[in-house]
């Protein structure tokens, strides 16, 4: 299998995305990815909170 190349890659913020349940609004492979990048980076705040180190989703 060949790797993606980049214009692959930014082709794919166009792609519907296909879904596994039934939703009431379209989505890309880019929002998708883009919500899913928020999630995670709640998800790192919340369990980093009580850390004294400087931990953020760029490290």
């Amino acid at each position: 299998m060949q790797p993606l190349s980049i214009s692959d890659k930014l082709r794919s913020r166009n792609i519907k995305r296909w879904h596994t349940v039934l939703t009431t609004t379209q989505q890309s492979v880019a929002s998708h990815s883009h919500c899913m990048s928020i999630i995670a980076e709640q998800l790192l705040e919340n369990i980093t909170h009580k850390t004294t180190e400087n931990v953020s989703i760029e490290d």
